[in-house]
């Protein structure tokens, strides 16, 4: 029975998340997204239970929410900063990186000061939110490893009021999509 059960257990996980053994890819963007709104009360349960914090711990953690945005999915080959996928390297995840930090965009002081185009949407960040400027570095702890990170673009979705504030994660495209829970350390 019990060899049952965990069999059962091993179907609804797959079926959940939408594996395609034969090529071992999951599907297309739509279909993730819809296993994504599907399993996140599973995100919920997991945010980075592993990290315990020390007492001459020194930085600010701050669950957070990674999700992506890549060229061509309507944000352009340029960020804020100025710099584009051509100033970019790209690590093993499919992430871009600048000077070997991860290219993030979040909640900026310069979005929130604009009057123009997306960020004049923007006037207030929601309590316990972090804004940072650009060219800000932080570190992200994304399934228990660290990375060091730069700030090179906004975020008008580090702006809404949801359960834990977004980063997004600048991949190489939509196959290295990312929506799931982490940490950002803020050092003092």
């Amino acid at each position: 029975m019990t060899y049952k059960r965990i069999a059962l257990y091993a179907l609804v996980i797959i079926f959940s998340f939408g594996i395609d053994w034969a090529t071992c890819q999951t599907p297309g963007y739509k279909a993730r997204q819809a296993t994504i709104k599907a399993n996140e009360f599973h995100h919920a349960a997991i945010y980075i239970a592993d990290i315990d914090p020390t007492e001459d711990q020194t930085d600010q953690r701050q669950d957070v929410r990674f999700t992506s945005f890549w060229p061509g999915e309507g944000s352009g080959n340029k960020t804020a900063s100025g710099l584009g996928v051509e100033d970019f390297r790209t690590n093993a995840q499919g992430w871009f990186t600048y000077q070997g930090k991860v290219v993030v965009a979040s909640a900026t002081e310069e979005c929130l000061e604009s009057n123009a185009g997306a960020c004049r949407k923007y006037s207030k960040l929601p309590d316990g939110y972090q804004l940072h400027r650009l060219f800000d570095e932080l570190t992200l702890l994304v399934d228990g490893v660290e990375y060091p990170a730069i700030i090179l673009d906004h975020c008008g979705a580090s702006f809404w009021d949801e359960q834990h504030q977004r980063y997004d994660i600048y991949v190489v495209d939509e196959d290295h999509l990312i929506d799931g829970p982490g940490q950002v350390v803020i050092d003092p």
